[in-house]
């Protein structure tokens, strides 16, 4: 993930950037509660709040 960390990105680029399905981000948002933002209908995540998500969770 090379983009500047406060830029947002989507579902799809967020789902192909860490290899995991869209159904997977998804369950994790409900789940787990992954940080993301609504814009209408679509997510958008911060890449820095999506690293600190991932280097804070142990993740099953």
């Amino acid at each position: 993930m090379e983009e500047n960390k406060n830029n947002f990105i989507g579902i799809e680029k967020l789902s192909k950037n860490l290899n995991l399905s869209r159904q997977k981000i998804y369950d994790l948002i409900k789940n787990y509660k992954l940080p993301c933002y609504r814009f209408g209908k679509r997510y958008s995540f911060k890449l820095n709040e999506v690293e600190r998500f991932f280097n804070t969770k142990k993740l099953q």
